[in-house]
This record gives C-alpha cells, structure tokens and sequence, in this order.
C-alpha cells in the first residue's frame, strides 16, 4: 500500500547512470546545439590525430606534398580516408562521434534529435568524394562557411540531415540527490517506537 502511494512518475535518484552511447542507441538525445567553437576545435583535434600518421606515412614512402603525380595524389586520398576511417569508423556508427567530437563532448544526430548510424555513408563520403575531383576542394570551404548559418548545420549536415549537439553529463549520478523516501518497515518501526514512548509516559 505504501509502495502505491509514492509517485512513479518520479525519477529515481538511486538508479544506475545511464551512458551516452545507450542513449545514443536507443534513439533517445537530447541536447543544445554545439558551437561553432567547440565543433572546430574537433575538427582540429581530428585533424592532428589524422596527419601525425598520414605525415609519417608520406616521409617513409619518400612521397612529397608539394610534388605528386595524380596517381599519387588519389592514393594518398584513399588512403587518408582509409585511416580516418580506422580511427573513427567505429565511434561514429556506435556514438555518432570522432574522437576529437568524443573529447569536446559532442555528438552528431539526425536533425530531429534520433540516433542515426548512417553518418560515415550519407555525411562524409559525399563532401570527400567531390573534393577528389579537381576544383573539388572548394566544396571543402563551402561546406566549412555553412557553420555561420543560424542553425549551423554545415553542407554535409543539410545533406545527411543532420546537426551536432552539446551533450549533457549522463556518465555520472546526479550530485543533487532527492531525500530517500522511508520504506514501508522503516515507517512502521518509527511508528511503533512513538507508541511505545507515548505508552511509557502515560504509564508515569
């Protein structure tokens, strides 16, 4: 009867953390809009952690940047996308994040808030493809200019629907817990200790 009375509407305080992959997985995120800072500043984080390797990949080959043949200009194209791949293929398909997005805190879903785990598909491949062909690389700027937008979706978030949100802490509990609701035995032992002190002093 008392389990009856307490609200179930409540959240309880005492309940595990929920992760933001588990909320990412089950389609249920919430979260602002990230900024303009923050998203570049993972792109840059993604940007370092690609090169460092892509760099000393290039240096062992003997293979300059400034001097390619198309031939090697299209391996080194596939290639650096091969190992951005490698870096981050499993974190955007599970989380929606790089690492640099996972560092900063940030996450990529559809524009309605949904999981998606199609971004590496209908997000990346579209802008890297073109930007392959000659000239292709103006798409780059393009694309990186459509952050100022108020909603600042870039051309692969209008072509991927899709937008980049602030997440909130959910990996830890909540330092602000509710007051723990007194069980049923609890009440009852509380209760029968009152009667007792009210029996002892009537009886004085």
């Amino acid at each position: 009867m008392v389990r009856s009375m307490i609200d179930q509407s409540e959240p309880n305080p005492f309940a595990a953390p929920t992760t933001g992959n588990a909320a990412f997985a089950s389609g249920q995120e919430a979260g602002v809009l990230a900024g303009r800072g923050t998203r570049l500043a993972a792109s840059i984080i993604d940007t370092v952690l690609l090169w460092i390797p892509l760099f000393l990949i290039l240096f062992l080959a003997d293979i300059s940047m400034t001097k390619q043949t198309a031939t090697q200009g299209l391996v080194i194209g596939l290639g650096g996308f091969a190992l951005w791949l490698a870096l981050n293929g499993y974190l955007l398909h599970t989380a929606g994040q790089t690492l640099g997005k996972k560092f900063l805190k940030i996450r990529i879903v559809r524009r309605d808030g949904r999981a998606t785990t199609d971004i590496i598909v209908k997000r990346m491949l579209p802008i890297w493809a073109i930007s392959l062909i000659p000239f292709g690389g103006v798409i780059n700027l393009i694309n990186a200019l459509c952050i100022f937008r108020k909603d600042r979706r870039c051309l692969h978030d209008l072509i991927a629907d899709t937008k980049v949100i602030a997440l909130k802490n959910t990996g830890t509990r909540s330092s602000r817990r509710q007051p723990r609701r007194p069980t049923a035995r609890a009440t009852g032992h509380a209760t029968a200790t009152a009667a007792a002190q009210e029996g002892t002093f009537a009886a004085r």
